[in-house]
C-alpha cells in the first residue's frame, strides 16, 4: 500500500486498517505475526500493532508526520537487537583548551554513539541513526579526524558489524551521511561553517542522519558493533 497525503489531519493520531485477500497470503503464513512495516525517506520503521485478522491487520498511533508512505506487511522471522548507547564528554572549551575542559559558550562537546547488534541480520542497508542537534548547540561540520573525515567518525567495534560507511564530501548525493535543517523533514540541506568549524548554515542544521551499507551482522562474541563520534558547539 502506497499512502499519500491530502488534506491536512485535524486529530493527533488515528488507526489505519489494512485489509487483503487469502490469495495475497503466502502458504504457510500465520496472519496472528503478521506486522507492519512502513518505508518513508528510505528508512524503514515498525508502527504499533492493533488487531491482527485473518483477512486485515490494523496499525494504532499514527500521526501526520508518521502515516505517509510504502506499506507492507507480513511476518519477520527475526527482529535484529540493536542496542544504542549514547554518551557525551567535552572535548575543549575557549578558556581550558583541551585541559579539564568545562561546559561553558564557546566550548566543543564530543558525542559518541555505540550500536550493537547481539542477533538476528538487520535488513540489508537498512541500519539509519538519526540524531538531532541538541538545543542551544550548533554541529560542529568541519573534519573531527583530519584527511577529510568530515563531521561523524565512523569505527568498527571488537567484532566488525561488516557495515561500511562512505562520506566524500558535505551532501554530495552518494554519502553516507546526510543532514536536515528542517527539523527532520528532509534530509537534503548542505551545511556550512564558519572559521571555528562551527555550523554557519540558514536555517541552522537541526538533525544529522548515518546510513552505513551492508548487513549489520548479528553473531559474533563480543556483539558486533560500530561507533559514531560527532561533535557539537555550545553557544
Amino acid at each position: 500500500w502506497t499512502l499519500t497525503p491530502g488534506v491536512s489531519l485535524t486529530f493527533a493520531t488515528y488507526n489505519t486498517t489494512f485489509t487483503f485477500v487469502a490469495g495475497d497470503i503466502d502458504g504457510g503464513a500465520n496472519t496472528a505475526n503478521f506486522l507492519i512495516a512502513r518505508k518513508f525517506s528510505g528508512v524503514w520503521n515498525y508502527p504499533a500493532m492493533g488487531a491482527k485478522n485473518p483477512f486485515d491487520t490494523t496499525a494504532t498511533g499514527m500521526t501526520q508526520a508518521g502515516g505517509f508512505g510504502e506499506f507492507i506487511i507480513g511476518e519477520l522471522f527475526s527482529f535484529p537487537s540493536i542496542t544504542i548507547l549514547k554518551t557525551v564528554a567535552t572535548y575543549s572549551d575557549p578558556v581550558n583548551l583541551l585541559v579539564s575542559p568545562l561546559n561553558i559558550p564557546g566550548a566543543v562537546v564530543e558525542y559518541t554513539i555505540i550500536a550493537s547488534n547481539s542477533g538476528g541480520p538487520a535488513d540489508n542497508d537498512s541500519t539509519f541513526i538519526t540524531d538531532p542537534i541538541p538545543a542551544d548547540t550548533k554541529l560542529y561540520v568541519d573534519d573531527i579526524g583530519g584527511g577529510g573525515s568530515g563531521p561523524v567518525l565512523f569505527t568498527q567495534g571488537g567484532t566488525s558489524s561488516t557495515l561500511t560507511y562512505n562520506f566524500i564530501a558535505l551532501n554530495d548525493g552518494g554519502d553516507d551521511l546526510l543532514f536536515s535543517n528542517d527539523g527532520g523533514a528532509t534530509f537534503t540541506a548542505t551545511p556550512t561553517f564558519d572559521a571555528s568549524g562551527c555550523d554557519s548554515t540558514v536555517p541552522a542544521i537541526t538533525h544529522i542522519r548515518v546510513n552505513p551499507k551492508g548487513a549489520f551482522i548479528g553473531v559474533g562474541a563480543p556483539s558486533p558493533s560500530f561507533q559514531l563520534r560527532f561533535r557539537v558547539c555550545i553557544k
